[in-house]
C-alpha cells in the first residue's frame, strides 16, 4: 500500500477566497458516465464501479489574465495528450472556491464549446473523496472544499494532443481599498514538469488612480516581479522559461489610490477575542517631484581595524552612492581614525564638481590608526541642522573605539543627548569585534537602522543595496495620530519612521475594541509639514487574515529579545516563552527560553536535535547577550528581521535551518522524538491521539465530520491532528490481505 504523501509546508497562508486555474484531465478506459449524486447510498457513488481514474500527459498552459475595476477577465490555454493505444472518455476537472463564482464560462476544443456541469462544494466533496478512495493519492483533498467544474469529453483519441481554450471571468474580492486575486498553479504538481507554462496578468487601476501597493503572501519579490507601466498599471510574468516547475499557488494583494501615499489594513479577530492588525503605508509609484530632499552625510571608518579590504570595498560604494543622489540633496563625507577629517567644510549641492571632488577625497582614503569613534559622532551631529530637513547619516564602522571616549555608554550619550527629530542614523558594521549593541541602539534612538555584513557576504554590493533603500524618502519623521487612542495596544514598531519610495512601512499591532475610527499619519515632505487622514474599521470578527497573529507575535518576540540582549532586562523570559511557543517562533534565542521556561514536558517528547539540545541552545542565548563579536552581529541580523517581518515568507526565512517546527493553515506543529508532527492543541489540551488509518472507515469518518481537516491532511503523514477537541494520530494505510 502506498505511503501517505510526504509533508508539504505552505510558505504562507492567505484567505480561504482564491482564483482557479488549471484542472485536471481525468480518464478511464471504460465508456462510463458518472455524475456525483446528493442521495446517501452504498451503490450511488461518484464514480462508478471499476472506474479506475488517471490523469493524462499534461503538457502546456499559458493563460493572459486582465484585471480592471475589480473584474478579472482570463484566457486560459491548456494541451493534454493522450499517450495510449486506446480511445478514451475524458472528464476535465476544474476546482473553484465556493464564495467566488464565475461567469462566462466556456470551454472550447477545436471548434467545438463543450458543455461544463457545475457541481456544488457537497458534491464536489463526494468526487474528490472517490478520487482519494481510488488512487490512494490524498493530495486530491486540497480541493475538496471548493465547487467543481466536470466537463464530459466523450472521444479521447490514441496518441493525440488536444488544445483546450477556457474562458471567464470573475469579481474579485474588496475589501476596502484592496484588491485580492490568487492563481492555482498546484494541479501541475500532479503531472511531469510542463513543456511550458506561460501566465501573464495585466493589471489597471481605475481611471483618476494609480496601483500604490503590490503585496503578495505567496512569493518572494526575487520570484516574481511587478512591473509597473506608468503609474495606473502593471504586469506580472511567471514563465516556465525563467523559472521553471511553478507549482505554487499565487495569492496577491494590490491597491489603488488617488493620493501620494496609500494605507491599507489587514485585520484579525475571533469574536470575544483581541485582535491584531496589519497597517501598511506606501507610497508606491510616484515622480521624482514627490521625493523628499535630504542632507546625506557618509562617515568611512578608514582605521587600520577596519582592514584594506573592507576599506576599499566601501569606497567603490560610496562612489557609487554619490552618482544616486538627487539634483537638490546636500552632502559630505567624513573619514576617521585617529582624528576626523572632512571632504567639505559643510554640506554641499550636488554637481559634478562637488562630486569629482568627494570621489577624490575617497579614494584618497588608506586605511590605518586608531579608532576615535567619540570624534566621528560628535562630527556627524550637526549644530544647525533644519527643523523639517531629513538629515540621514550613513555610517560604515569596521573598529572598535581605541581612541578618546571608547565606553559604549559613554559614547551613546553623545547621540542621546540630540534633540533632533530629522536626524536619523542608518549604521553599517562589519569586521570582529565591532561595538554591535552601540550602533543599535545608536539607529534605534535616531529612528535610523543598523545593518551587519559578515565577512563572506559582498560589502560593495551590500553597502549600495542599503543606502539605495533610503536613498527616496517620501515622508520622513512620522507620527500616528489618533490611533492610539482607539485602545491600540502592543503596536511594533513603537516608533514609525521614515516612508521611502516603493518600500512599504508596516505597523502591526493588537487592539480590544473594535469600529471605525480616524488615523492621521503627519510628516515632512520637501519642507512642508504633510498630513494624511484615513477611516479605518477595526470588526469585531474577522478570520480573513489569520497570518497576522503570528507576524504581531514575531515582532513582540523581537522586541523583548531587545529588552534582554540591550538592556539586560530578563523579566521578559516568561512572555517570550508564551508567545514564541503558542505562535510557533522560531529562533535560536526563543528556543532558549522556551527551554528555559519549562514549556515541555516529558509527555510531549521534543526532537533532541533541536530543544532538547539546551546547551546549545543556552550557547546561542548567551552569545546573542555579548555587545561585540560576529555571534552578536548574527544575532542582531537575525532579530531585526523578526522586528521587520510582513509576511509568513520573511518569518519563514529566520527560521531557515529549523526541521521541527512547522506551521501549517495558520496552527503550529512540533516534531517528536519519534518523528510525529503534533498539532500544538493536542499538547495544550492533554489529548490521548487516537490511530487512523489512512484510506480506512474511521480516516473518512474523521474528515466528515471535520471537513476542515482536509486543508491539512493532503500536506502530511505520520501527523497528529486536532479536530473539535479530539486528536487523531494519522498513521500509514493498513496492509491489505493477500
Amino acid at each position: 500500500m502506498k505511503k501517505i504523501l510526504t509533508l508539504f509546508l505552505l510558505l504562507t497562508c492567505f484567505p480561504i477566497v482564491s482564483s482557479f486555474a488549471g484542472g485536471f484531465m481525468m480518464v478511464s478506459p471504460e465508456d462510463y458516465y458518472w455524475r456525483p449524486t446528493e442521495r446517501i447510498s452504498p451503490y450511488l457513488r461518484a464514480f462508478p464501479d471499476d472506474f479506475n481514474p488517471h490523469t493524462t500527459e499534461f503538457w502546456s498552459e499559458k493563460a493572459d489574465i486582465t484585471i480592471e475595476d475589480g473584474v478579472a477577465t482570463t484566457e486560459l490555454s491548456q494541451s493534454f495528450y493522450n499517450s495510449s493505444f486506446d480511445t478514451v472518455q475524458a472528464y476535465f476537472l476544474l476546482p473553484i472556491p465556493k464564495n467566488l463564482p464565475v461567469e462566462d464560462f466556456k470551454l472550447k476544443i477545436a471548434d467545438r464549446t463543450y458543455k461544463a456541469d457545475l457541481y456544488t462544494d457537497e458534491q464536489a466533496h463526494k468526487v474528490i473523496e472517490e478520487m482519494v478512495r481510488r488512487t490512494k493519492n490524498p493530495r486530491y483533498w486540497e480541493f475538496a472544499n471548493q465547487n467543481l467544474y466536470k466537463v464530459s469529453i466523450y472521444t479521447f483519441t490514441p496518441r493525440s494532443l488536444y488544445h483546450m481554450h477556457i474562458t471567464y471571468t470573475q469579481k474579485l474580492p474588496q475589501d476596502d481599498n484592496k484588491t485580492f486575486f490568487a492563481y492555482n498553479m498546484s494541479s501541475q504538481s500532479f503531472y511531469k514538469p510542463l513543456r511550458e507554462f506561460d501566465l501573464n496578468i495585466h493589471i489597471k487601476a481605475p481611471e483618476g488612480e494609480k496601483i500604490k501597493q503590490f503585496y503578495s503572501t505567496s512569493h518572494k519579490p526575487d520570484e516574481i516581479e511587478f512591473k509597473r507601466n506608468g503609474d495606473s498599471e502593471g504586469n506580472i510574468n511567471i514563465s516556465s522559461r525563467k523559472q521553471p516547475n511553478q507549482t505554487k499557488n499565487l495569492a496577491f494583494y494590490y491597491s489603488t489610490a488617488k493620493g501620494t501615499v496609500d494605507y491599507t489594513l489587514y485585520p484579525y479577530k475571533e469574536s470575544g477575542e483581541d485582535g491584531y492588525f496589519m497597517l501598511s503605508f506606501d507610497a508606491g509609484y510616484v515622480s521624482d517631484d514627490a521625493i523628499t530632499n535630504k542632507d546625506v552625510l557618509f562617515v568611512l571608518d578608514a582605521s587600520a581595524e577596519m582592514g584594506t579590504a573592507n576599506l576599499e570595498a566601501s569606497k567603490k560604494a560610496l562612489t557609487t552612492a554619490l552618482k544616486q543622489l538627487h539634483a537638490k540633496d546636500r552632502f559630505n563625507i567624513i573619514r576617521y581614525a585617529d582624528d576626523v577629517e572632512k571632504a567639505f567644510d559643510s554640506n554641499q549641492a550636488v554637481n559634478s564638481t562637488n562630486i569629482g571632488k568627494a570621489t577624490t577625497f575617497i579614494n584618497a582614503s588608506k586605511s590605518g590608526g586608531k579608532s576615535n569613534m567619540e570624534a566621528a559622532l560628535k562630527a556627524s551631529i550637526p549644530a544647525n541642522a533644519e527643523k523639517v530637513h531629513p538629515y540621514f547619516v550613513v555610517f560604515i564602522n569596521g573598529s572598535e573605539a581605541s581612541v578618546g571616549a571608547t565606553s559604549d555608554k559613554d559614547l551613546l550619550e553623545l547621540v542621546k543627548d540630540i534633540s533632533l527629530r530629522n536626524l536619523h542614523f542608518y549604521t553599517i558594521g562589519m569586521g570582529k569585534q565591532i561595538h554591535v549593541h552601540l550602533l543599535d541602539q545608536i539607529a534605534t534612538h535616531t529612528l535610523g537602522e543598523s545593518h551587519y555584513i559578515l565577512s563572506s557576504q559582498n560589502v560593495e554590493e551590500r553597502i549600495g543595496e542599503i543606502y539605495s533603500a533610503i536613498n527616496d524618502p517620501i515622508v520622513v519623521n512620522l507620527h500616528l495620530y489618533d490611533i492610539e487612542n482607539f485602545d491600540v495596544i502592543d503596536s511594533y514598531p513603537s516608533n514609525v519612521r521614515n516612508l521611502f519610495k516603493n518600500r512599504p512601512l508596516y505597523v502591526i499591532g493588537r487592539y480590544k475594541n473594535s469600529g471605525k475610527t480616524k488615523v492621521s499619519i503627519t510628516g515632512s515632505g520637501n519642507g512642508d509639514l504633510q498630513r494624511f487622514d484615513m477611516e479605518f474599521d477595526f470588526p469585531e470578527e474577522n478570520t480573513a487574515y489569520p497570518y497576522i497573529k503570528r507576524l504581531w507575535a514575531a515582532r513582540s518576540v523581537a522586541a523583548q529579545l531587545d529588552k534582554i540582549r540591550l538592556e539586560g532586562d530578563e523579566d521578559w523570559m516568561e512572555q517570550i516563552a508564551e508567545i514564541a511557543h503558542e505562535n510557533g517562533i522560531v529562533s535560536p534565542y526563543s528556543n532558549y527560553v522556551i527551554l528555559e521556561e519549562g514549556y515541555y514536558d516529558a509527555d510531549f517528547e521534543p526532537a533532541v536535535s533541536f530543544f532538547a539540545d539546551e546547551a546549545a541552545c543556552e550557547a546561542d542565548f548567551e552569545a546573542m547577550k555579548q555587545p561585540k563579536g560576529v555571534e552578536s552581529m548574527k544575532a542582531s541580523s537575525l532579530i531585526q528581521k523578526l522586528h521587520d517581518v510582513h509576511s509568513l515568507l520573511a518569518l519563514n526565512e529566520t527560521a531557515a535551518n529549523s526541521t521541527e517546527v512547522k506551521y501549517i493553515d495558520n496552527r503550529p506543529f512540533y516534531k517528536t522524538t519519534k518523528g510525529l508532527w503534533m498539532d500544538a492543541r493536542v499538547q495544550e489540551e492533554d489529548l490521548k491521539p487516537k490511530k487512523v488509518p489512512f484510506n480506512s472507515a474511521d480516516y473518512y469518518t474523521m474528515l466528515s465530520a471535520n471537513s476542515e481537516l482536509t486543508d491539512i491532511v493532503w500536506k502530511g503523514e505520520e501527523i497528529i491532528l486536532y479536530g473539535k477537541g479530539k486528536a487523531y494520530w494519522l498513521v500509514e494505510a493498513e496492509k491489505e490481505e493477500e
